[in-house]
């Protein structure tokens, strides 16, 4: 398991930063920081690797963006994210609290949920944290003449968010004991705990839609609407056909009002 995570130029709008380094901290305490120039042969070498990150959308688009020019590569992250290698200890913190408290679903920031956890403590207010676009295009044989405070502040969120990601599925492993028997064979390895890893698809396909936005094909909808239209109605007809059943005299004039579908432009 390899917790993940990017530092980049200032975000600005719905724009994807560009990446100024990674860093990766693996689950037998090996830490390092990534230069944009090896991320690539990085993903490479891990690309049957899980992944662990904490707002995973964040992450995968900067890494995504940067992959643009080696295609190969590029399709190995989107592999790690689609076949379920790739969790997020965002998402799985609001599945967490969703399962105890029934809370709202929300995305907390790594230094609360680092804090709540496992007790450690991050300063996100560091001034550091905001100066990553002063690395983006310094070579790594410079990397040296950098101040100090842009590794030590980049070495720790990666080192946070795999202790917040065992801590997490020792929880979710807790709250799934009472429905062993009611899950889907290998539903662990397919979906992540409590749906983590299904979830992170799904995020990046809806952060995708909300700065890019989405194409209708209408006239596809039309037709669609015109077959299932004709769907229902073949189906209100059977059951007009065996309309002397108790269940249809009951229930025949509801169902006939919801089997009229609408379609608005």
């Amino acid at each position: 398991l390899l917790a993940y995570d990017t530092e980049t130029s200032p975000i600005q709008g719905r724009e994807i930063p560009q990446l100024a380094l990674a860093t990766v901290c693996g689950n037998t305490g090996s830490c390092y920081l990534i230069h944009p120039e090896d991320l690539a042969q990085f993903i490479c070498m891990h690309r049957r690797a899980y992944f662990c990150v904490h707002n995973a959308v964040f992450d995968f688009w900067v890494t995504a963006q940067h992959l643009q020019g080696k295609p190969e590569v590029a399709n190995d992250w989107w592999d790690i994210a689609g076949d379920s290698r790739l969790c997020c200890t965002m998402l799985l913190d609001a599945l967490i609290r969703l399962a105890r408290i029934d809370a709202e679903p929300i995305g907390r920031n790594l230094g609360v949920v680092a804090r709540e956890y496992c007790g450690l403590s991050l300063d996100k207010d560091d001034p550091f944290r905001l100066r990553y676009g002063e690395l983006v295009g310094v070579p790594v044989d410079r990397w040296h003449e950098m101040d100090p405070g842009f590794w030590q502040y980049a070495c720790k969120d990666p080192v946070a968010t795999l202790l917040v990601m065992q801590r997490q599925a020792q929880i979710a492993a807790t709250l799934m004991e009472g429905y062993q028997d009611q899950l889907l064979p290998k539903a662990l390895r397919r979906f992540g705990p409590l749906t983590a890893c299904l979830q992170v698809p799904g995020a990046i396909a809806l952060d995708y839609i909300s700065r890019c936005g989405i194409c209708i094909d209408v006239e596809a909808a039309h037709k669609l609407h015109a077959a299932i239209s004709e769907l229902v109605r073949q189906h209100m007809a059977e059951l007009e056909r065996l309309g002397g059943s108790e269940l249809f005299r009951r229930y025949g004039p509801r169902s006939r009002h919801a089997g009229q579908l609408q379609l608005s432009k």
